[in-house]
């Protein structure tokens, strides 16, 4: 019996089977029953690499301790963002370093996370999960911080970095992906009520690389909610999505490349389609964003996607992080920014 059944049967990812395992944040209380019914019925024995083993204590000073915060909205099954987490634990461990976790909800501040949680006094860096670290940062942590899939802002404190996916890579990658296997006629999918600057980037360099290498290509901005039902039977008629469905049937040459830049809509836009009776194995290829194959794993064949590669993420973050706790709490180097190579996953066959 492995980890990767457990998951199978609950219908998580290895990540979320880890985490229940090691009780860590980032799971809610259903999955969580789920997960451990699934281990009960299985028989399920955790090897000792997937539960965290009591290492032998270090000399006073020798362990550092760093921060996790996480942002309230992002503790949904979101496997991008479990994956990613995974990553920094994993990371920290092989660092030498500790690891705490705190959870932050809207419009909490800094000075009330430092209020609620008392060991903010005993750690020497932090990581954060946030668009946007001036959300959270009113005023300026005595402590070095780095900032994962956020983006720089300028009303932030020196002292924050930033790590985040080539986002103009992506969208580049997907195009050069959908071309190369002879599409020219493209388009790319944004969801309209995702806000997010990453989205923009990966539209616009997605049109651009697409016109370099000779193809038609145009966006379609769509309302797409991730907590949809994904069949066309359950969204209401005259809905955006389903009357571009309509119009692609209509159109004599449609777009026969499509991206949309989040796997976690993609599947919602490949099943309204299929389910309106488009053949999509008729010449039509996606390209989603961010590899949650515990989700892709449900189309057949799983379209290409995009890795942002959380693995090399989480090591520089805690790599940059280390430099700035060397260097000392207050220093004054600028703030930096790191965009990390994606990684394409071509389709399944």
């Amino acid at each position: 019996m492995s980890i990767a059944k457990v998951a199978e049967k609950a219908g998580v990812s290895q990540a979320t089977v880890s985490y229940v395992l090691n009780n860590r944040p980032g799971v809610s209380a259903e999955t969580a029953r789920r997960v451990r019914k699934v281990i009960k019925e299985l028989g399920y024995v955790p090897r000792a690499s997937h539960t965290r083993q009591t290492r032998p204590t270090a000399a006073r000073g020798t362990t550092r301790s760093i921060g996790l915060l996480i942002p309230e909205e992002s503790m949904s099954q979101s496997p991008l963002n479990m994956k990613l987490y995974e990553a920094i634990h994993q990371e920290s461990e092989r660092r030498g370093l500790r690891l705490v976790s705190a959870r932050w909800e809207r419009p909490a501040r800094f000075r009330d996370l430092v209020a609620r949680n008392p060991w903010f006094s005993e750690i020497a860096g932090m990581v954060f999960f946030y668009r946007r670290s001036a959300e959270v940062l009113d005023v300026p942590p005595p402590f070095p911080c780095v900032s994962v899939l956020g983006h720089a802002d300028p009303l932030e404190p020196l002292g924050c970095d930033h790590v985040e996916p080539d986002h103009a890579r992506i969208g580049a990658m997907a195009a050069r992906y959908l071309a190369e296997r002879g599409h020219r006629r493209l388009v790319v999918i944004k969801p309209s009520t995702t806000v997010h600057p990453a989205m923009d980037l990966r539209q616009d360099a997605f049109l651009a690389a697409a016109a370099a290498y000779g193809a038609e290509a145009h966006a379609e901005h769509i309302p797409i909610e991730l907590g949809w039902p994904m069949v066309p039977g359950d969204l209401s008629a005259g809905h955006p999505l389903l009357d571009w469905i309509h119009r692609w049937r209509a159109d004599k040459q449609p777009p026969d490349g499509i991206f949309v830049p989040s796997d976690s809509h993609l599947i919602i836009v490949v099943n309204a389609m299929a389910r309106s009776g488009i053949d999509l194995a008729s010449g039509v290829d996606f390209i989603g964003c961010n590899n949650e194959s515990v989700l892709l794993r449900g189309l057949s064949p799983a379209p290409a996607t995009v890795d942002i590669n959380p693995g090399r993420m989480a090591d520089i973050a805690l790599g940059l992080l280390q430099q700035r706790i060397e260097e000392g709490a207050c220093s004054r180097r600028s703030n930096c920014t790191v965009y990390v190579e994606p990684l394409l996953v071509p389709a399944s066959i």
